[in-house]
């Protein structure tokens, strides 16, 4: 009903990789982060998809942008949504 429901989006790509489509679940992974690119279970089901599809450096930026952010959070400095 809402093709723009970012946490919808995010449990239709778990169900995806659950039932074995990965690449319909990548998609819909980067459809959450374009919504909401801060989605930390987006870049997480994301980065654990690509590391399955030997897609190595596109997984850890994605890894390591999230952390970065988290990092940030927890020394106290703002982030943009």
């Amino acid at each position: 009903e809402s093709p723009n429901d970012s946490d919808v989006l995010q449990q239709i790509a778990v169900t995806y990789t659950r039932i074995g489509m990965t690449d319909e679940a990548v998609k819909t992974y980067r459809r959450v982060l374009e919504l909401k690119p801060h989605a930390a279970g987006a870049h997480y089901g994301l980065a654990f998809l690509l590391l399955q599809q030997a897609q190595t450096d596109d997984a850890i930026a994605h890894l390591a942008d999230e952390l970065a952010r988290i990092g940030a959070v927890a020394a106290g400095r703002r982030v943009a949504a």
